[in-house]
């Protein structure tokens, strides 16, 4: 049973996730189409998505149990929906690749780089803390980093800027433990 106050710490969870995404999402620029990872309620994310824009939805999903309760609790039509991995995704323009692993940088390092534009990465900060991650996150992108800058408004987030003049948001929210999500904003 739930306590009122963890009812509240679920929704300030919740709440600081869907802030985190409305703030990321509002950079998705040149894109109708979305490839992502649903999650736990894909009715609510497909309306997310094309609240945004972003009419095309293709949502990937590796286990097959997760799959099937997806396909039959949709309410959408014209949905496709890929029992597989979303790294084996071929990236084109004008689709948004929105990647909410949920785990560390130590799985996904190797399967990023060729996310170059249009994306979102959504990690576990456990047990590495921000700065690793964020470290491993550019070694894999092979950027350098030359300047970083911390941001409070409209939510926090941090700027950081590469040798190159690429410029990348990074926001830290906690969900079921600390999470960070990336995106190039240039």
């Amino acid at each position: 049973m739930n306590t009122y106050a963890q009812k509240l710490i679920k929704n300030d969870k919740t709440n600081q996730k869907t802030k985190v995404r409305e703030f990321i999402f509002s950079y998705v620029k040149n894109c109708n189409k979305v490839v992502g990872l649903a999650g736990p309620n894909i009715n609510k994310y497909i309306d997310f998505c094309k609240s945004k824009g972003l009419n095309s939805v293709t949502i990937y999903e590796k286990d097959m149990d997760v799959c099937k309760t997806q396909i039959i609790s949709l309410k959408h039509q014209n949905i496709k929906i890929i029992n597989g991995d979303i790294n084996s995704t071929i990236v084109n323009p004008g689709t948004f690749y929105d990647l909410d692993y949920c785990c560390t940088m130590i799985n996904v390092h190797d399967k990023i780089s060729k996310f170059r534009s249009n994306y979102a990465i959504t990690l576990a900060l456990r047990p590495f803390g921000k700065q690793k991650t964020i470290s491993q996150f550019f070694k894999s992108m092979e950027e350098s980093l030359c300047h970083e800058k911390e941001v409070n408004l409209p939510i926090k987030h941090t700027v950081y800027t590469t040798v190159t003049g690429n410029k990348y948001i990074c926001a830290v929210y906690r969900d079921s433990s600390a999470m960070c999500c990336i995106t190039k904003i240039n």
